[in-house]
């Protein structure tokens, strides 16, 4: 007895009109979180849904927001349209994040990371999440997708809470060597489940670890801010040179974040020169 919602993307099509209902759902789940986000996803490159999180962020009382993601996206396409927009929103996410409320981790077996393919958000053990939608723009404007959720809001889901809490905490369990049973008194116990990932010791045979982006160079960031290889409109997916809108927008937080940090790398620079 239990509803089950469904989201979906599909582009408009011979007449037929672009649905959106994922791109909207994630925006409205991320502004619902009262005390946390926990999901797992294959790609971060999508700006509609870092300005949602840095929205967040920018709030007196954040919630927590744990992000679970390969090391890199596999394939060459993928890991050039990918990695380097993941790099430079989480730069600029972690400008606005003051409180240290966003953690994106990667889970490791020994020392080999491992490939996350998953779809999945959790928010406050309200919301469950799973589909095939990324954190991309393909998945939220182009590509045919399908997610599908359970949410305690509704009446016929009251009592589902402590079903999508233990799968929570079987999920944190499996990345990081623990039993599911442990998991609720070690967070309560660290205050966060990123507090519980940070005090746990590394010698175990699996681990999530903070994910730190590799630097860019100039050709591979002037590709992710233009969006060139994964763009936000479908049209522009396939022109060669597509209209120049980007992951930072004028006057959002994202884009702010980044002027303060190109202000004090320029004085950085100059203070080197002189």
């Amino acid at each position: 007895n239990v509803e089950v919602g469904i989201a979906r993307t599909r582009a408009a099509y011979k007449g037929e009109p672009a649905v959106n209902e994922i791109e909207r759902l994630f925006v409205e789940q991320i502004a619902r979180a009262r005390h946390f986000i926990y999901a797992e996803n294959q790609y971060f490159a999508s700006r509609v849904i870092a300005e949602a999180i840095s929205r967040r962020l920018a709030e007196d009382n954040p919630p927590e927001i744990v992000l679970v993601q390969p090391a890199t996206a596999d394939g060459w396409v993928e890991s050039h349209a990918m990695d380097p927009a993941r790099a430079l929103l989480l730069k600029a996410i972690r400008e606005v994040d003051r409180q240290d409320r966003f953690h994106l981790y990667t889970p490791y077996a020994g020392e080999t990371p491992i490939y996350v393919h998953a779809k999945l958000m959790i928010v406050d053990d309200e919301v469950l999440r799973i589909g095939s939608a990324n954190f991309n723009n393909r998945s939220l404007g182009l590509d045919s997708e399908c997610d599908v959720f359970i949410d305690c809001a509704r009446p016929a889901n009251g009592h589902c809470a402590p079903t999508i809490r233990a799968l929570r905490h079987r999920l944190l369990a499996e990345h990081c060597d623990l039993k599911p049973e442990e998991v609720e008194g070690l967070i309560e116990q660290a205050g966060s489940m990123a507090g519980m990932i940070a005090a746990l010791d590394e010698d175990r045979t699996h681990t999530l670890r903070p994910f730190q982006p590799a630097e860019l160079g100039e050709l591979e960031a002037g590709m992710a801010e233009r969006e060139l290889l994964d763009p936000e409109e479908p049209a522009d997916m396939f022109m060669i040179s597509p209209p120049r809108r980007g992951l930072f927008r004028r006057g959002s937080l994202l884009s702010r974040a980044m002027n303060r940090m190109n202000r004090r790398r320029r004085r950085a620079l100059a203070g080197r020169a002189a």
